[in-house]
């Protein structure tokens, strides 16, 4: 995943030639384009794309955004063949601070959210299946190539970070 920068480079990159997900010129709208270049969809409109993250599936079935405008965590699955967004934040979302983290596993069929919140794992539909909170979450997670295990760098303030 490519993390955007002042300059507006691509937020994620979709499998193989699949596309890439780049904010707009003034960070306000995030979208979704195929690899030639070409509007698919607009998956999310806020104050700015700073704290927003995005991770293609491996299928390149689904998109999963998530963002903490105003400081409020919100996230959505954006299925690529109806672009209807499912809204993630009637789960275990709230206040968040901090850098966010998206993975999915390599299967695709399930997918990581880490905030400052901790970390909680959903089902392709959206469905929460696992939730841990904890403290110094860092935002970096990593499935282990067989999606058993799920690896998420946390510190402890004035120790390590």
């Amino acid at each position: 995943m490519v993390v955007t920068d002042a300059l507006g480079l691509p937020v994620a990159l979709g499998p193989g030639d699949s596309g890439f997900i780049a904010p707009s010129a003034d960070g306000s709208l995030l979208s979704a384009f195929d690899g030639f270049g070409a509007r698919l969809a607009d998956l999310w409109r806020g104050p700015d794309a700073s704290a927003t993250t995005a991770a293609w599936s491996p299928d390149s079935s689904m998109i999963i955004v998530a963002g903490a405008p105003g400081g409020t965590l919100r996230a959505a699955i954006f299925p690529t063949d109806t672009w209807v967004a499912v809204d993630l934040s009637g789960g275990p979302l709230g206040r968040a601070t901090g850098p966010l983290g998206l993975r999915w596993t390599p299967n695709g069929e399930r997918f990581a959210l880490a905030s400052s919140l901790g970390v909680h794992v959903f089902s392709r539909s959206g469905e929460l299946m696992w939730g841990s909170t904890m403290d110094g979450i860092r935002g970096n997670v990593r499935w282990s190539p067989d999606g058993t295990y799920l690896h998420v760098y946390a510190s402890t303030p004035g120790v390590d970070g």
